[in-house]
């Protein structure tokens, strides 16, 4: 799959160089980003949505253990992939057991392009079952759509979300989506037409989402959007990248199809933030 994003954990240039050239020999021409440090690690998983992480294992003060941590911190349904010079069997099947899904000799390079391949395919299935499950429960809980969270439950993520907002390294966003003139749309649609509106627009913002992220529907054309673990820059490209796609998209009313202007704000929640009523919600 070109253009996946790719977050790669590695000191050596020529070691990264010889990696990425593997990976485009094998017809991968990923996005990637290149950290070398454990907190850039972490800046890059709380700040960024990544597909994988392809790490060293021996680096500047850390291994690909600590890696694998922060991963299962920040991310854990991303799957990582070890690519090194210097493991030993006891270590490899070390790191397996810790969490990543292969480790690879970088003198057998050749076995990375299958790897990666793998291992996004599996990804996609396992994000393919857990969203049927979260349609499942949402349609249980009375949801109109299977893109759209319940109010209580967006509200209940936000509380824990609040209390991890306590500590200074983690951030997270609020996007507040409005439906312009949803009133006139009501009028001329009627309520269902209104409805089946809003269901449009959530479901193709819930294509830009992760399985942590959540979308709910608070009454009109009102969408609200918690993205865990996002920070500011984060926030404000995937507003960018929802509204170029509302901007590009006409909506199917029964036989009528029709554009949609969105007005679209941003909250990013931060330690002072104690209670939902802090935040712009309703």
């Amino acid at each position: 799959m070109n253009g996946f994003r790719l977050l790669l954990v590695e000191d050596s240039e020529d070691d990264a160089f010889l990696l990425l050239r593997a990976l485009k020999k094998g017809g991968l021409d990923p996005n990637y980003k290149r950290v070398d440090s454990e907190s850039a690690v972490e800046e890059a998983l709380r700040g960024e949505t990544w597909d994988m992480v392809i790490t060293d294992h021996s680096l500047p003060g850390f291994t690909s253990f600590r890696v694998l941590e922060v991963v299962r911190q920040c991310a854990p349904d991303l799957p990582v992939i070890i690519v090194s010079g210097l493991i030993g069997e006891a270590v490899a099947v070390s790191a397996m057991k810790a969490g990543a899904q292969d480790y690879i000799m970088k003198d057998n390079l050749a076995r990375l392009t299958p790897a990666v391949n793998r291992e996004l395919r599996e990804t996609s299935l396992r994000m393919a079952r857990k969203q049927a499950v979260v349609n499942q429960e949402r349609e249980a809980n009375g949801s109109h759509s299977t893109a759209l969270a319940s109010r209580s439950e967006f509200e209940s993520r936000l509380g824990k979300v609040l209390t991890d907002a306590e500590q200074p390294s983690k951030e997270s966003v609020i996007l507040h989506l409005d439906v312009e003139q949803f009133e006139v749309i009501q009028v001329t649609f009627g309520l269902d037409g209104g409805q089946t509106l809003i269901n449009q627009v959530a479901s193709l913002v819930d294509q830009r989402l992760r399985a942590t992220d959540t979308i709910a529907h608070f009454g009109g054309g009102k969408l609200r959007v918690l993205l865990q673990g996002y920070n500011e820059e984060a926030g404000r490209q995937l507003a960018d990248d929802v509204l170029q796609d509302i901007g590009g998209r006409k909506f199917s009313l029964g036989s009528s199809e029709m554009a949609v202007s969105i007005r679209l704000g941003m909250d990013i929640i931060k330690s002072h933030h104690k209670t939902a009523r802090d935040l712009r919600i309703a």
